[in-house]
């Protein structure tokens, strides 16, 4: 298993926050979920990413993780406070908080292969997520 940092993205000049959050400190609760799953079956370990990562963010945000290995498509992404990678078993996941956006699954689905957290209305592998309320 392996880790590449996160990197917050800056907000945009008619962004309002009121509200703090520590990328840092999120970064490093998805960095040990990542390295805390042993042998934990693939499944657990997309799905314990997703948990990590909605709840690090203080459950502000929106989360996905996805097998970057498979076709996907995003359209309208807003607000992305946090990108990552992770390597699980060979398998390349990203890992995205992130406020609003579609979400397109152009393969196969199941907690093997992605996993996402927050506001969000999905019809089969179309998933449109909103802003947290």
């Amino acid at each position: 298993m392996a880790f590449n940092g996160f990197a917050s993205a800056q907000p945009s000049a008619n962004a309002n926050l009121n509200f703090n959050i520590d990328v840092n400190k999120a970064a490093g609760d998805i960095a040990s979920a990542i390295s805390g799953q042993g042998n934990a079956d693939r499944g657990g370990f997309v799905k314990n990413l997703s948990n990590a990562c909605f709840y690090s963010l203080g459950q502000r945000y929106n989360c996905m993780v996805f097998n970057l290995g498979q076709e996907y498509q995003w359209t309208d992404q807003q607000g992305i406070v946090l990108y990552g990678s992770g390597v699980y078993q060979g398998i390349t996941y990203g890992i995205w908080g992130f406020t609003s956006g579609t979400f397109d699954n152009q393969g196969d689905g199941g907690y093997i292969n992605w996993a996402f957290f927050g506001n969000f209305d999905r019809s089969g592998n179309h998933v449109v997520f909103k802003p947290m309320s």
